[in-house]
């Protein structure tokens, strides 16, 4: 099954964004099968955070490499503050779904989206 790793690194204040890079790997095509990608975001809300984010998870009903680039919607999800573990599931419009576990390090203070 395809799965995913993720670092990103974040910085909010009322408005911020996070950014970092990622691998996917397909390991029915063989071995060393990887594809490196970016990964960005947005938020806002109240909120002052500095954050590093590390998550992994497998990728379901990815059948054409093609469909991966995209925007993804959470559509259920976890936050954490501070330290901690956390959960996220993501979907695209080509309904590609990534379920990821997180661990969550840095500092952080109120609510946003």
């Amino acid at each position: 099954m395809p799965s995913v790793q993720i670092e990103t690194a974040s910085v909010m204040l009322g408005v911020g964004g996070q950014s970092g890079d990622g691998l996917l790997s397909l390991p029915n095509l063989g071995t060393n099968c990887t594809y490196p990608f970016q990964v960005s975001g947005f938020g806002a809300g109240i909120q002052v955070s500095v954050s590093k984010v590390s998550a992994a998870g497998p990728v379901k009903n990815l059948t054409r490499l093609e469909d991966f680039p995209s925007r993804y919607s959470v559509f259920q999800g976890e936050t954490t503050l501070i330290a901690g573990v956390g959960a996220t599931s993501m979907k695209n419009s080509a309904n590609v779904e990534m379920a990821l576990a997180s661990r969550t390090q840095g500092r952080g203070l109120g609510f946003g989206a």
